[in-house]
């Protein structure tokens, strides 16, 4: 193995063992892989960087068994598939790797959902918006008014009883 592919092994454990102790796993980069796997082709779509960081990342881990099961003499990796193993640890320590953008994503949009479900239009008032209090204010108006109506009617009454007597 040549010193570029011993730099590459080591910087890919250590991305492997974040990955496994994020998951609780052995394989803490295959799992990455198939939890990327496993997302819908619309969650896909909306982390712009997906496709390119999982193809990037089955890459790495391509290499990485090249180099534990080939005892070769050629070298295997190129200095950017360091720099990838390097920046992809990063962007977990950081939160910007897909699957985190991705729950991200779905969160806001599950906020922005659950809100909009929350506002009631203005014009459409329905029962549930009324307090107690406000029907027994209501029911306070409608009291007098019963009362005051009730009185006319009865006043009707002994006008038409008084005039044809």
């Amino acid at each position: 193995m040549q010193a570029i592919d011993n730099e590459f092994f080591e910087a890919y454990k250590r991305l492997d063992r974040l990955c496994s102790d994020i998951y609780g796993c052995r394989n803490g980069v295959s799992q990455y892989i198939e939890d990327m796997e496993r997302v819908s082709y619309q969650g896909r779509l909306a982390i712009p960087s997906w496709e390119q960081a999982y193809r990037t990342l089955k890459h790495l881990r391509w290499v990485r068994n090249q180099l534990a099961h080939d005892s070769g003499q050629l070298q295997l990796c190129e200095e950017r598939d360091i720099q990838d193993t390097n920046s992809f640890y990063d962007d977990i320590m950081s939160g910007r790797d897909p699957l985190t953008q991705l729950r991200r994503y779905q969160e806001d949009h599950l906020a922005v959902k659950k809100s909009a479900h929350r506002v009631k239009p203005a014009a459409m008032p329905t029962v549930s918006d009324h307090s107690d209090a406000a029907r027994q204010a209501g029911r306070t108006v409608c009291f007098p008014v019963a009362i005051l109506l009730l009185a006319c009617a009865a006043a009707i009454v002994f006008y038409f009883l008084a005039h044809l007597l």
